[in-house]
């Protein structure tokens, strides 16, 4: 009987041991099927920067900006890459859930600060002064001011009206 059950230890042993040989494989051949599809999507991506570039002549960084932007361009890289249109969705699905987190928590800390500001001014009897230090910042949008000290996305406005 003490025979049988240090074979069968034994046994166990070495399916446990198999049973991490497989995982491991499991995971180098995922790992492989990620590398590859992320070299497509790069690929994908530098072709789509290169065109744009030899057509319009653009800075490099300027199309990547634009082109991130660009639901269009994006959907292209990822049908060039041959991304499965389910994983497409379910990326979307968890960004937008993230999204909808992100402003749920945005929603409370401003729900918080209102109620802050609305009890400090029922102390009063005066209405609360919410813009007092305000007037040390010139807050003049500089295309309006004329071109001095544009931003970029001041520059983008302009240029597109």
């Amino acid at each position: 009987m003490n025979s049988h059950v240090k074979k069968l230890g034994l046994i166990e042993k070495r399916i446990v041991e198999q049973l991490g040989v497989f995982r491991l494989s499991y995971r180098l051949a995922i790992d492989a099927k990620l590398m590859e599809r992320t070299y497509q999507i790069e690929k994908s991506i530098a072709a789509l920067v290169a065109e744009r570039v030899r057509q319009t002549g653009e800075p490099e960084g300027k199309v990547v900006a634009v082109l991130a932007e660009d639901a269009v361009a994006i959907t292209s890289v990822a049908v060039d890459a041959h991304v499965p249109p389910a994983e497409i969705a379910t990326e979307l699905q968890e960004f937008r859930l993230e999204v909808r987190e992100g402003l749920s928590k945005l929603d409370k800390k401003m729900n918080k600060m209102l109620d802050a500001v609305h009890k400090s001014s029922c102390r009063c009897a005066s209405p609360p002064l919410l813009n007092h230090g305000l007037h040390a910042i010139d807050a003049t949008p500089a295309r309006w001011r004329g071109s001095v000290g544009l931003t970029q996305l001041d520059s983008v406005i302009t240029a597109a009206s």
